[in-house]
Protein backbone atom coordinates (compact mmCIF):
# COMPACT_ATOMS: atom_id res chain seq x y z
CA UNK A 1 0.00 0.00 0.00
CA UNK A 2 3.06 2.14 0.78
CA UNK A 3 5.82 3.15 -1.14
CA UNK A 4 9.00 3.72 0.67
CA UNK A 5 11.75 6.70 0.66
CA UNK A 6 15.15 6.04 0.04
CA UNK A 7 15.77 7.76 3.46
CA UNK A 8 13.27 5.08 4.88
CA UNK A 9 14.69 2.07 3.53
CA UNK A 10 18.09 3.33 4.47
CA UNK A 11 16.90 3.62 8.21
CA UNK A 12 15.65 0.80 8.26
CA UNK A 13 18.68 -0.93 7.04
CA UNK A 14 20.80 0.83 9.55
CA UNK A 15 18.01 -0.30 12.18
CA UNK A 16 18.14 -3.84 11.54
CA UNK A 17 21.86 -4.12 11.24
CA UNK A 18 22.31 -2.56 14.80
CA UNK A 19 19.31 -4.41 16.25
CA UNK A 20 21.45 -7.78 14.72
CA UNK A 21 24.91 -7.19 15.72
CA UNK A 22 23.42 -6.61 19.64
CA UNK A 23 21.73 -9.87 19.24
CA UNK A 24 24.78 -11.68 17.93
CA UNK A 25 26.66 -9.64 20.64
CA UNK A 26 24.23 -11.00 23.43
CA UNK A 27 24.37 -14.97 22.02
CA UNK A 28 28.39 -14.96 21.35
CA UNK A 29 28.19 -13.57 25.33
CA UNK A 30 25.70 -17.00 25.85
CA UNK A 31 27.58 -19.45 24.07
CA UNK A 32 30.97 -18.29 26.40
CA UNK A 33 29.10 -18.74 29.56
CA UNK A 34 30.26 -14.78 30.86
CA UNK A 35 28.88 -14.11 34.51
CA UNK A 36 29.91 -10.62 33.56
CA UNK A 37 29.33 -8.57 30.64
CA UNK A 38 30.81 -5.44 29.58
CA UNK A 39 27.67 -3.13 30.49
CA UNK A 40 29.84 -0.12 28.66
CA UNK A 41 29.87 -2.00 25.80
CA UNK A 42 26.34 -2.84 26.08
CA UNK A 43 24.93 0.65 26.60
CA UNK A 44 26.83 1.89 23.76
CA UNK A 45 25.53 -0.80 21.42
CA UNK A 46 21.60 -0.11 23.13
CA UNK A 47 22.37 3.79 22.48
CA UNK A 48 22.80 3.11 19.07
CA UNK A 49 19.82 1.36 18.42
CA UNK A 50 17.74 4.23 19.83
CA UNK A 51 19.25 6.61 17.83
CA UNK A 52 18.47 3.75 14.82
CA UNK A 53 14.81 3.59 15.83
CA UNK A 54 14.87 7.47 16.21
CA UNK A 55 15.90 7.62 12.67
CA UNK A 56 13.65 5.55 11.18
CA UNK A 57 10.85 6.99 13.12
CA UNK A 58 11.78 10.19 11.75
CA UNK A 59 12.05 9.18 8.04
CA UNK A 60 9.04 7.76 8.53
CA UNK A 61 7.09 11.61 9.92
CA UNK A 62 9.47 13.36 7.41
CA UNK A 63 7.89 11.70 4.54
CA UNK A 64 7.34 14.74 1.67
CA UNK A 65 4.11 13.41 -0.14
CA UNK A 66 3.89 15.05 -3.56
CA UNK A 67 1.80 12.10 -5.57
CA UNK A 68 -0.71 10.14 -3.30
CA UNK A 69 -1.13 10.11 1.14
CA UNK A 70 -1.11 6.05 1.04
CA UNK A 71 2.08 6.21 -0.21
CA UNK A 72 3.28 7.12 3.40
CA UNK A 73 3.65 3.97 5.64
CA UNK A 74 2.10 6.17 8.33
CA UNK A 75 -0.88 6.76 5.94
CA UNK A 76 -1.37 3.62 5.33
CA UNK A 77 -1.30 2.41 8.68
CA UNK A 78 -4.46 4.45 9.81
CA UNK A 79 -6.15 3.52 7.30
CA UNK A 80 -5.56 -0.49 8.43
CA UNK A 81 -6.26 0.93 11.94
CA UNK A 82 -9.62 1.83 10.99
CA UNK A 83 -10.95 -1.78 9.78
CA UNK A 84 -12.33 -3.99 12.98
CA UNK A 85 -11.21 -7.43 12.26
CA UNK A 86 -13.22 -8.69 14.69
CA UNK A 87 -16.25 -7.89 12.97
CA UNK A 88 -15.49 -7.23 9.51
CA UNK A 89 -15.99 -4.21 9.02
CA UNK A 90 -15.18 -0.21 9.28
CA UNK A 91 -14.49 1.62 12.83
CA UNK A 92 -17.36 3.55 14.36
CA UNK A 93 -15.93 7.06 13.52
CA UNK A 94 -16.16 8.03 17.34
CA UNK A 95 -13.99 5.53 18.46
CA UNK A 96 -11.48 6.02 15.90
CA UNK A 97 -10.53 9.43 16.22
CA UNK A 98 -8.87 8.52 18.98
CA UNK A 99 -6.57 6.62 17.33
CA UNK A 100 -5.31 9.24 15.11
CA UNK A 101 -4.80 12.09 18.34
CA UNK A 102 -2.16 8.61 19.83
CA UNK A 103 -0.37 8.56 16.04
CA UNK A 104 -0.12 12.16 16.50
CA UNK A 105 0.87 12.27 19.61
CA UNK A 106 3.78 9.74 18.95
CA UNK A 107 4.82 11.83 16.10
CA UNK A 108 5.22 14.94 18.71
CA UNK A 109 7.18 12.73 21.15
CA UNK A 110 9.66 11.65 18.50
CA UNK A 111 10.34 15.16 17.15
CA UNK A 112 10.55 16.10 20.54
CA UNK A 113 13.29 13.59 21.22
CA UNK A 114 15.46 14.31 18.04
CA UNK A 115 15.27 17.80 19.40
CA UNK A 116 16.65 16.98 23.07
CA UNK A 117 19.42 14.90 21.57
CA UNK A 118 20.47 17.37 18.49
CA UNK A 119 20.50 19.97 21.46
CA UNK A 120 22.33 17.26 23.72
CA UNK A 121 24.95 16.91 21.18
CA UNK A 122 25.30 20.85 20.16
CA UNK A 123 24.90 22.88 22.90
CA UNK A 124 24.51 26.22 20.60
CA UNK A 125 21.45 24.96 19.31
CA UNK A 126 18.06 26.59 20.65
CA UNK A 127 15.99 24.12 21.39
CA UNK A 128 12.74 26.35 21.15
CA UNK A 129 13.69 27.13 17.90
CA UNK A 130 14.93 23.55 16.57
CA UNK A 131 10.80 22.93 17.60
CA UNK A 132 9.67 25.77 15.83
CA UNK A 133 11.70 24.85 12.15
CA UNK A 134 10.01 21.00 12.88
CA UNK A 135 6.55 21.78 13.73
CA UNK A 136 6.46 24.23 10.94
CA UNK A 137 7.77 21.92 8.32
CA UNK A 138 6.25 18.72 9.43
CA UNK A 139 3.82 19.05 12.00
CA UNK A 140 1.04 21.63 11.03
CA UNK A 141 -1.94 20.41 9.21
CA UNK A 142 -1.02 22.79 6.02
CA UNK A 143 2.33 21.05 5.80
CA UNK A 144 3.36 18.24 2.77
CA UNK A 145 3.85 14.95 5.10
CA UNK A 146 2.16 12.42 7.12
CA UNK A 147 1.32 14.28 10.13
CA UNK A 148 -1.01 16.59 8.15
CA UNK A 149 -2.83 14.04 6.63
CA UNK A 150 -3.51 12.67 9.97
CA UNK A 151 -4.45 15.90 11.57
CA UNK A 152 -6.73 16.53 8.42
CA UNK A 153 -8.75 13.42 8.89
CA UNK A 154 -8.71 13.72 12.72
CA UNK A 155 -10.85 17.27 12.58
CA UNK A 156 -13.32 15.82 9.78
CA UNK A 157 -13.71 13.20 12.21
CA UNK A 158 -14.55 14.67 14.78
CA UNK A 159 -16.69 17.30 12.71
CA UNK A 160 -18.80 14.49 11.54
CA UNK A 161 -19.21 13.01 15.04
CA UNK A 162 -20.00 16.25 16.41
CA UNK A 163 -22.98 16.51 13.86
CA UNK A 164 -23.83 12.88 13.64
CA UNK A 165 -27.15 11.70 15.76
CA UNK A 166 -25.88 8.53 17.37
CA UNK A 167 -28.40 5.87 17.53
CA UNK A 168 -30.32 5.63 21.23
CA UNK A 169 -28.99 3.19 23.42
CA UNK A 170 -32.27 3.50 25.78
CA UNK A 171 -35.86 3.22 24.20
CA UNK A 172 -38.98 3.86 26.13
CA UNK A 173 -41.62 0.84 26.32
CA UNK A 174 -45.06 1.50 24.84
CA UNK A 175 -46.28 1.90 27.99
CA UNK A 176 -44.17 5.46 28.26
CA UNK A 177 -42.75 4.18 32.52
CA UNK A 178 -40.52 1.53 31.40
CA UNK A 179 -37.24 1.80 29.95
CA UNK A 180 -35.79 -0.84 27.63
CA UNK A 181 -32.20 -1.65 27.21
CA UNK A 182 -30.73 -4.65 25.29
CA UNK A 183 -32.55 -7.22 27.41
CA UNK A 184 -32.90 -4.94 30.63
CA UNK A 185 -36.26 -3.58 31.37
CA UNK A 186 -36.31 -1.12 34.21
CA UNK A 187 -39.90 0.70 35.42
CA UNK A 188 -38.99 4.54 36.01
CA UNK A 189 -40.69 3.95 39.46
CA UNK A 190 -37.61 1.82 40.11
CA UNK A 191 -35.78 4.92 39.69
CA UNK A 192 -37.22 7.23 42.65
CA UNK A 193 -36.51 4.17 45.54
CA UNK A 194 -32.59 3.63 43.87
CA UNK A 195 -32.01 7.42 44.16
CA UNK A 196 -33.23 7.73 48.04
CA UNK A 197 -31.46 4.44 48.81
CA UNK A 198 -28.06 5.68 47.19
CA UNK A 199 -28.66 8.44 48.97
CA UNK A 200 -29.11 6.89 52.64
CA UNK A 201 -26.37 4.89 51.87
CA UNK A 202 -24.12 7.74 51.09
CA UNK A 203 -25.46 9.47 54.86
CA UNK A 204 -24.75 6.27 56.21
CA UNK A 205 -21.33 5.84 54.82
CA UNK A 206 -20.41 9.81 55.85
CA UNK A 207 -21.74 9.90 59.35
CA UNK A 208 -20.49 6.20 60.23
CA UNK A 209 -17.58 5.63 58.53
CA UNK A 210 -16.03 8.93 57.54
CA UNK A 211 -16.90 10.97 61.07
CA UNK A 212 -16.37 7.79 62.92
CA UNK A 213 -20.56 7.67 63.98
CA UNK A 214 -19.73 10.95 66.16
CA UNK A 215 -22.95 12.64 67.09
CA UNK A 216 -21.98 15.84 66.75
CA UNK A 217 -21.15 15.99 63.23
CA UNK A 218 -20.93 19.48 61.43
CA UNK A 219 -22.78 20.66 58.85
CA UNK A 220 -21.88 22.97 56.23
CA UNK A 221 -23.69 25.44 53.75
CA UNK A 222 -23.41 24.04 50.18
CA UNK A 223 -22.15 27.36 48.98
CA UNK A 224 -19.08 27.09 51.41
CA UNK A 225 -17.82 23.85 49.72
CA UNK A 226 -15.49 24.60 47.26
CA UNK A 227 -13.31 22.05 45.30
CA UNK A 228 -9.53 23.95 44.57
Amino acid sequence: MFSATDRQLNAWLKLTETVESYNQGLENQFIRDDSVGDDGNDQEQLEMIDYATLEFSLAVIQHPLTRRAFDSVLISFAAVLFWNPHQEAWMKLRNYTSYLSHLIYDCQMVVLADALKTCDHDPQQDLGQYLIQVRDRWLLNDTGGPVAELLENRLLGMKINGEEVQPAQIQWHQDEQTLVHQEIIFPITDLHTIIWDSLMEARRIFRQELCFGLSDVPEFAISELVDN
